[in-house]
């Protein structure tokens, strides 16, 4: 019974000694808050092309293809259904909101979904039809 005594003794000062130091615990503690902190910008496949018609003031509707690169550059036309006019082109920098969910382009607004992008603005969330404002993703070839 001593040596069992002694043996655990002796297991529970090792154990002891062989803690893990402060700065290390400190380091894993703000590794978790920033594998937390994940957004759309960070964990969705946000790049690629993106299509959709959204409803138009004047028009029978506009037909939007974007495409969004990784290195933060985007590419759009625009082309008015039922409208003799030319298709409009556009081209430029994304940019994201702080908390990494929505992407402004231009005058518009974008939340960021798993495969889709919802138009936002004030027309699209007083909206009753809401699905009409969404770009749905082409698949990769």
């Amino acid at each position: 019974m001593k040596v069992f005594s002694l043996l655990s003794l002796v297991c529970c000062a090792v154990l002891t000694g062989c803690g893990i130091p402060d700065t290390v615990k400190e380091q894993d503690n703000t590794t978790a808050i920033e594998v937390s902190a994940d957004t759309a910008r960070t964990s969705l496949d946000w790049n690629g092309i993106y299509k959709g018609t959204v409803p138009c003031s004047d028009c029978e509707g506009t037909q939007v293809l974007l495409e969004l690169k990784q290195d933060g550059t985007y590419m759009q036309s625009f082309s008015y259904i039922g409208k003799v006019s030319a298709t409009v082109m556009d081209e430029g920098n994304i940019a994201w909101n702080t908390a990494g969910n929505e992407i402004t382009i231009n005058d518009m607004r974008y939340f960021v979904a798993e495969n889709h992008l919802i138009l936002l603005d004030a027309n699209t969330e007083n909206s009753d039809e809401p699905k009409k404002y969404i770009l749905y993703k082409e698949p990769a070839m």
